[in-house]
């Protein structure tokens, strides 16, 4: 079996993290002994954050050294990747149009590798441009096309950006598959989209590199909290940073991310004399080693599919007390592996780390049961068997 991989993220070597979730899914499905390319559109210009609401020299820096490093045909840990290039507009005007701009400038591309390569899938990720990119894939090649939303792709994009309603009928005309990745954002999307050829695929984790390591220290004169995530709005640092004033000293934080809110987390850390007990680090070679390092995994986001993040953390066997919103709904269970906190909230998310720092402590049975349930080499398998089993009745 062939699969093509649509996306917008996936690592280089200038960002060898970056979308690294797609790299373990595409490993998953080459260890199957299927084969996987990737097309990974990359910006012609610097991405909106670097250059909006005003310049950031830094990020356009970083950006053109990449993108000079990054060759057009690439291979990235045995998976072959196409980067073509292509422009990007406002979301707010032309977010409907963004998938006609991608064909506009990476059409000649994705179309080429189709007919080199005659995929017997091919996948997109994100609803919107690579999932509407179906219509332009169904005027040539009757393929199956499946798009997985991952999240404010589907439910917070469509609320804050103009032409939703165009986007919806090019998915339901299109993609014969629109994927959640858990099940709980299958019901959101039920509840507020009108999509249809809707089903829940779990993403997963790396089990190779997550796993339990052993009983852990506890440290009764500190609990050592730690969330990991690009710093941006939906995922909800700033109440985090709010709860730990609320704390005692004994909780310490460490935020590992960076992002356009950086600088406004730093100078809210040093308003508010927290600079004694919250570090916010970069990039680190081992987050296994961090995870190991810590007693509760916090990610008090807006919206959420189902990150890797606290699945991970969790195979370490950390508690994870996360919002009440999206996937993170399906994986956290009041008591056993952690607390749910009501979204927005500063006060909650304090009470219930405080609450999972007392009463949760079988981080063992915590690692054990994320192992069980969710990994790449499952996710992998169940999409083959669901391919197979609708080219059969079809």
């Amino acid at each position: 079996m062939k699969i093509l991989l649509l996306t917008h993220l996936f690592p280089n070597r200038g960002s060898p993290v970056r979308g690294i979730f797609h790299l373990f899914a595409a490993k998953a499905i080459l260890a199957l002994g299927h084969d996987i390319r990737v097309i990974c559109p990359q910006g012609a210009i610097p991405p909106r954050r670097a250059v909006l609401p005003f310049p950031r020299v830094n990020m356009i820096r970083e950006y053109l050294v990449e993108r000079q490093h990054t060759p057009f045909n690439d291979e990235f840990e045995g998976v072959n990747v196409v980067r073509p290039s292509w422009a990007w507009l406002p979301k707010e005007m032309f977010w409907k149009n963004h998938v006609d701009f991608l064909h506009l400038f990476a059409g000649g591309t994705i179309s080429k590798v189709i007919r080199d390569y005659r995929p017997d899938l091919i996948l997109s990720s994100g609803a919107h441009p690579y999932g509407t990119y179906a219509k332009y894939v169904k005027r040539q090649f009757d393929i199956p096309y499946y798009s997985i939303m991952v999240g404010d792709d589907i439910l917070i994009d469509p609320d804050i950006n103009p032409g939703w309603t165009t986007v919806q009928d090019f998915l339901n005309a299109f993609c014969d598959l629109n994927i959640c990745v858990s099940d709980q954002m299958l019901n959101d999307v039920q509840e507020k989209r009108r999509l249809r050829n809707l089903i829940a695929l779990k993403y997963g984790y790396e089990k190779s590199l997550y796993y339990y390591s052993g009983e852990k220290k506890i440290d009764p004169a500190r609990t050592r909290l730690v969330s990991i995530g690009y710093f941006e709005r939906v995922k909800g640092h700033d109440i985090l940073l709010k709860a730990m004033t609320l704390l005692p000293e004994r909780f310490e934080l460490t935020l590992r991310g960076d992002g356009i809110l950086r600088g406004h987390y730093e100078r809210f850390i040093e308003e508010h004399g927290l600079s004694n007990r919250v570090r916010i680090i970069g990039k680190v070679d081992k987050l296994k080693s961090l995870l190991d390092e810590c007693d509760i995994f916090c990610m008090p986001s807006r919206s959420e599919g189902l990150p890797a993040a606290p699945l991970e953390a969790m195979a370490c066997g950390l508690p994870v007390v996360a919002a009440r919103v999206g996937g993170l709904k399906d994986i956290v269970t009041d008591g056993f592996n952690g607390f749910l906190c009501e979204p927005e909230s500063a006060e909650d998310l304090a009470a219930k780390i405080q609450k999972a720092a007392v009463e949760v402590r079988n981080h063992e049975d915590i690692a054990e049961w994320v192992s069980k349930r969710y990994s790449w080499d499952n996710w992998a398998r169940n999409l083959v068997k669901l391919f197979q089993e609708r080219e059969l009745r079809n």
